[in-house]
């Protein structure tokens, strides 16, 4: 949801809806939100199933304040998953901006560890680790959903929209700005389109047709 621009049927930017849950999230005493894991194995029976939960290292600590200090030193570009890898960020990032929790992260498969580390000492509260080691979780549980996901389509693969093969043919601006000069120009449309008497006895007289 976080990579969406608007989502149906209120056309909300993404931030609306992520603040309303992870607020439930961080509040509810019945959820523990385990990032960077993935289940390795269930054994066990209904009402009573064991997991064994693999976590990958972050590599920032838990003192990490989402100062951005780390971005600055940080020398290392790596394509941005998030946004479909048309874009780019630094080996330690911020997933989003709303991101839960509200640290950084580093892409191990980018960053050469400790023979960079610039990171380490650009960080004023010593949340970078870059040794972390990832670890094996146990836990008990009562159910298990399985929650396949999915991968974004290939628009190239559509015909007519020139994706990838024609310049400037990707997806449009999604910075505020945009949102409001094309909400202005919609205003704007309407307007005209009101002023016009010829175009609205146009519409009225395709409304006695259509009866």
């Amino acid at each position: 949801m976080a990579q969406m621009h608007q989502y149906f049927p209120k056309l909300c930017p993404p931030s609306c809806g992520l603040e309303m849950n992870f607020r439930r999230i961080r509040t509810s005493a019945r959820i523990q939100c385990l990032t960077l894991s993935e289940v390795e194995k269930i054994t066990g029976g209904p009402g009573r199933y064991q997991a064994t939960i693999r976590r990958h290292p972050r590599r920032v600590n838990n003192k990490c304040t989402a100062c951005g200090a780390c971005v600055e030193a940080c020398p290392i570009q790596r394509p941005d998953e998030l946004n479909c890898r048309m874009s780019s960020t630094k080996a330690i990032y911020l997933p989003f901006e709303m991101a839960y929790p509200l640290q950084f992260v580093v892409d191990g498969s980018a960053c050469p560890g400790t023979e960079c580390g610039k990171c380490v000492p650009a960080c004023p509260y010593q949340a970078i680790d870059l040794q972390m080691k990832p670890e094996t979780i146990e836990v008990e549980v009562q159910a298990a959903i399985w929650a396949t996901g999915w991968d974004p389509f290939d628009a190239g693969k559509i015909d007519g929209l020139g994706f990838g093969t024609l310049p400037e043919r990707d997806f449009p601006p999604h910075d505020g700005a945009s949102r409001v000069a094309q909400r202005t120009h919609r205003r704007e449309d309407s307007k005209a389109f009101g002023r016009q008497g010829n175009r609205k006895r146009g519409v009225r007289a395709v409304r006695r047709v259509a009866r």
